[in-house]
């Protein structure tokens, strides 16, 4: 679906996943190290802007909203701005990678009790091993993250995206970089 709403016009997609998905773990983890001016998380959203086969535009992905037609079913709300509907493939793959969506946690937990591991603490059920948006990104994480403290290489990657990252042409609502390229970095 198309939705108007202030920004330029969005495409509403679902992204199924297997039950349970700790949200809110999750986005915590990946706000706490997003890279300035490329990605946020914000009220339970998770936000960035991208670019895919030299397509640019900004995603974010959140729970349904409570009392929604969504509402209680295992789906994440993709929302992506218009410029990238010919690459909601290869985005929405990204997507479920980021977020560890094809992640069997039932079969995970039952392999891990047979083999003498035990059960999942129950306030750990559904946690996701999150992904990053691409290989070069998450070498370059890496790296800048041999530090003691998460706050210094999100600091670093916020430089590093500064001084190399590409400039957006037209900020959308606080975004204004992509993520370094290996190319642009070299």
């Amino acid at each position: 679906t198309i939705s108007q709403s202030e920004r330029e016009p969005v495409l509403v997609l679902t992204m199924a996943y297997r039950p349970p998905l700790a949200w809110q773990p999750l986005t915590a983890f990946l706000g706490g190290r997003a890279i300035p001016g490329v990605e946020r998380v914000s009220l339970g959203t998770w936000a960035r802007a991208v670019r895919i086969d030299g397509r640019t535009g900004v995603i974010r992905v959140r729970e349904p909203d409570r009392g929604s037609v969504l509402s209680g079913h295992d789906v994440l709300v993709l929302e992506v701005s218009a410029p990238l509907a010919p690459v909601l493939m290869p985005l929405s793959a990204r997507v479920k990678h980021v977020f560890d969506l094809v992640a069997e946690p039932n079969a995970i937990e039952k392999h891990l009790v047979r083999t003498g591991f035990g059960a999942i603490p129950r306030g750990a059920r559904g946690l996701r091993v999150p992904g990053a948006w691409d290989g070069f990104e998450l070498a370059i994480r890496a790296i800048v993250g041999q530090q003691v403290s998460v706050a210094g290489p999100t600091t670093l990657m916020g430089r590093l995206t500064e001084h190399f990252g590409e400039r957006l042409e037209v900020e959308e609502d606080g975004f204004t970089h992509l993520s370094p390229t290996a190319e642009r970095l070299a």
